[in-house]
């Protein structure tokens, strides 16, 4: 909506007109950093925001983005997650996948695997339109148990 930051990436030969052709006035906000590896001071003091129920980017164990949240802590794959900072520490759920696939994220040491919301992924909600196809997951009674069907 009106008012909202928008991220581009990769732009070298874009121009004003491409990003914004109808708006009137236009800001930019430019921000550097010393080199390839470091990190935007923004992102750090996102990260520290991060609380249950946040929308993010993470990266998963196969290095893929994808939409996330931050859940509760829990149990993962038959043992308990060690939280060694509760503060500096996030359970990451992976929209779509089950929470065996969950992450425990540090905001410091996994930083380049926890970035701020389509920053990695693509926004297709925003171009969503009536009729357009849709894959969803849905239940289904079989056998006296619920079975997860695509």
């Amino acid at each position: 909506g009106s008012g909202d930051w928008e991220v581009v990436l990769g732009v070298d030969d874009v121009t004003i007109e491409d990003l914004a052709a109808d708006a009137k006035i236009v800001q930019f906000l430019v921000e550097t950093k010393a080199t390839v590896s470091d990190d935007f001071v923004r992102n750090r003091f996102w990260r520290e925001t991060l609380v249950v129920g946040s929308l993010l980017d993470a990266k998963d164990q196969d290095n893929k983005w994808f939409d996330a949240i931050v859940v509760e802590p829990h149990k993962l794959r038959d043992k308990n997650p060690e939280i060694t900072e509760p503060d500096k520490q996030l359970m990451v759920h992976f929209k779509g996948w089950g929470d065996r696939f969950d992450e425990l994220k540090h905001i410091i040491s996994d930083a380049d695997s926890i970035q701020p919301r389509f920053t990695h992924t693509v926004n297709w909600r925003k171009t969503m339109a009536e009729g357009d196809p849709i894959e969803f997951k849905t239940l289904e009674e079989k056998n006296g148990a619920m079975k997860s069907l695509w």
